[in-house]
């Protein structure tokens, strides 16, 4: 069970981190920090988050943009899951989802706020386009300055 694995790591590792005079608002968890799991005990992992919320410790998810379900033939397909892995976490109580391309990641979050935030369906569209647009903008001028 890769959960309690993970668990007792974390309880050995805050426990050397308490008694070694760290303070409790300099930890966050991540358990997929340098993750060696096979693809199931990762998406294990994934289902049980909330387990690992017990812990009361802000949690951070690192999820790879390519999940290796690519069949080879569509690519997209592996960035899909990436971001559906994402998007699962910051639904599910996790406080930082690090990513590959934070863009992406944004756009899908910012989205997704808005439709759960919105009764009025007509103004769904005209918010959606509105963030997109802002969103984009600030995207290109973040690259153009690089």
């Amino acid at each position: 069970d890769p959960v309690s694995a993970v668990q007792d790591f974390f309880y050995e590792r805050i426990d050397h981190c308490l008694n070694a005079g760290m303070k409790r608002k300099q930890l966050m968890l991540d358990p997929f920090y340098g993750n060696v799991l096979r693809v199931d005990s990762s998406l294990k992992l994934l289902g049980r988050i909330q387990a690992l919320k017990s812990f009361a410790w802000p949690l951070c998810l690192s999820v790879p943009e390519s999940l290796p379900f690519d069949s080879g033939e569509n690519h997209n397909l592996s960035h899909v899951a990436g971001l559906t892995a994402s998007l699962y976490c910051a639904s599910h109580g996790v406080n930082l989802v690090r990513c590959e391309t934070p863009e992406n990641l944004c756009l899908a979050l910012g989205t997704w706020q808005l439709i759960s935030n919105k009764a009025k369906p007509y103004q769904l569209s005209k918010g959606i386009i509105r963030r997109f647009i802002r969103m984009r903008d600030a995207f290109k001028l973040k690259h153009k300055r690089n």
